[in-house]
C-alpha cells in the first residue's frame, strides 16, 4: 500500500556564491510539504498570490529550491549561501499535500486538478482533488473535519459528490480552499499522450 503514496526527489546542494554542487541521497517521502512562508523557498514569492497559486503549486512540487540556513559551504567556507535543489523523479498514485500552517493560517488556493508532463515518455498525468482535511483551532488543539468525494450507485449509474464529514454528521459541501485547509489529497485519474 505504501507504493501508492511514496514519491522520490533527486536532491543537490548548491552554493549560491561559488556554484559548487554536492549530490545528496534521494529524498523519499509520503507527502509533499508546501511552506507558506516565502522565506523558506525562492518559488513561493508567487505561490501565495491568488491568481498564480493554482498554476505554481504544480511547478513547486515538480522542482523547487529551498534555503538551507546555519550551514557553511564546504568549498568556499561561506555561511548561509546553500540551497537545496529538489527535482521530482517519481510521482505516486495518490498525492498528499500538506500546507505548513503551524505559525500562521493563510488561505491557499489549491486547484481541482493537477497535471504533470513526462517529456521522456511523452505523457501527461492528470490528478483530481478527492479530499481535504481541515483543522480549526491552533497547534495546541482544535477540531478536525474532512471534505471528500463520495460515490453512490443510483439508477444504474455512479454519482460522485463532495461531502463534509464532521464527527457523526455529513452533508454535501464543495471541496474549496478555506483558512483551515491544511492537507489535500489528489488521486491519479488518467494519462494522455503529448
Amino acid at each position: 500500500i505504501e507504493k501508492l503514496f511514496i514519491h522520490k526527489y533527486q536532491c543537490d546542494i548548491l552554493c549560491t556564491k561559488c556554484k559548487n554542487i554536492n549530490n545528496i541521497p534521494n529524498d523519499l517521502s509520503y507527502q509533499f510539504e508546501i511552506p507558506l512562508n516565502t522565506n523558506d523557498s525562492y518559488e513561493l514569492d508567487y505561490l501565495n498570490k491568488e491568481k498564480s497559486s493554482v498554476i505554481n503549486i504544480t511547478n513547486y512540487i515538480q522542482n523547487h529550491v529551498s534555503n538551507i540556513s546555519h550551514k557553511t559551504c564546504s568549498k568556499c567556507n561561506t555561511p548561509n549561501t546553500l540551497v537545496q535543489i529538489s527535482k521530482l523523479r517519481f510521482i505516486p498514485t495518490i498525492l498528499v499535500i500538506i500546507f505548513l500552517k503551524y505559525k500562521q493560517k493563510k488561505i491557499f488556493n489549491f486547484p481541482k486538478t493537477i497535471e504533470y508532463s513526462n517529456t521522456v515518455l511523452k505523457k501527461k498525468y492528470i490528478y483530481i482533488l478527492v479530499s481535504s482535511a481541515e483543522q480549526s483551532g491552533n497547534s495546541m488543539g482544535g477540531h478536525y473535519v474532512c471534505k471528500a468525494m463520495r460515490s453512490s450507485y443510483n439508477n444504474n449509474k455512479i454519482d460522485t459528490k463532495p461531502y463534509l464529514f464532521n464527527d457523526v454528521s455529513f452533508q454535501e459541501c464543495p471541496i474549496d480552499p478555506t483558512l483551515n485547509s491544511y492537507t489535500v489529497f489528489y488521486h491519479f485519474h488518467s494519462s494522455i499522450d503529448i
